[in-house]
């Protein structure tokens, strides 16, 4: 029986609002109190933030969730909570044989999960950043589960300023285009502005890319400012072919979003 908590059919559109909330996973948990906690005991020593504690682990179970990911009739861990820093994490643990083996850790929220037949297929995870860092990040991760064993790669990244504001209304549909312009900047905000501080770059102006011609990506609202000029809230596209999977952002181009104005760009139907 397939069970979803969440199916995502587009990404894009999740970006434009700002969802900070993390997915309440105790609707896949199938364990009573007592099992949950010895498990827990099992993973503490990576929980010395919370294992040292005398309140360890009834006030930490809501973020260790045991769920059969690999479709081998027993449990599992999703742990989504605080890395013991300043972000939060999520770390996945694969129950072989009843040791629970770490084979994936990313910051900071999971915001969307997709699972079927008992497997992990899909997760979102939301870095809306920290120790000020200014730009939020958008992960799709897809994963391949079997029999303990579960692989997985990075699928898309999205990444915006923390100042970009966000569009109300969205378009019914994305339109695609392509830049006519040889140089063509992406701005944190729908206006042409050369001279604002954006901490905590030291440049002034609030280009945040510069792109050029017959590169492309998606509109999907538009706003009008006070000259009359529509900007349109795009994601470009990242460009880049991959011929293998990868799992680690930092070898994973993102795709830009923000506002760019229509006028030099070309709707491609």
């Amino acid at each position: 029986m397939k069970q979803t908590l969440i199916l995502i059919i587009f990404f894009i559109p999740m970006i434009v609002r700002s969802q900070d909330e993390r997915v309440d996973l105790s609707g896949f948990e199938k364990i009573d109190a007592d099992l949950k906690y010895r498990f827990m005991d099992n993973v503490k020593s990576d929980f010395p933030f919370y294992s040292e504690s005398e309140k360890w682990p009834e006030e930490y179970s809501e973020f260790f969730h045991f769920i059969d990911i690999d479709n081998d009739n027993d449990l599992d861990l999703i742990y989504d909570g605080w890395s013991g820093s300043e972000p939060m994490m999520v770390n996945i643990y694969l129950n072989r044989k009843g040791h629970f083996s770490l084979i994936f850790r990313q910051y900071m929220n999971i915001n969307e999960i997709e699972m079927e037949n008992n497997e992990l297929q899909r997760m979102v995870i939301h870095d809306p950043g920290c120790c000020l860092a200014i730009m939020e990040n958008w992960y799709t991760y897809h994963f391949n589960s079997k029999r303990d064993s579960v692989d997985f790669w990075l699928v898309d990244y999205f990444t915006y300023h923390n100042e970009t504001p966000k569009p109300e209304i969205l378009f019914d549909k994305e339109i695609k285009f392509k830049v006519v312009n040889s140089t063509y900047h992406l701005r944190i905000t729908p206006e042409i502005d050369n001279e604002s501080f954006y901490f905590p770059d030291d440049s002034n102006g609030n280009q945040i890319m510069t792109y050029t011609t017959g590169e492309f990506g998606y509109a999907l609202a538009e706003k009008c400012d006070s000259t009359g000029r529509v900007w349109w809230y795009v994601a470009m596209d990242n460009k880049e072919k991959r011929h293998s999977n990868v799992k680690d952002p930092a070898a994973f181009s993102p795709k830009y979003v923000g506002w760019m104005s229509s006028r030099y760009l070309k709707t491609i139907k």
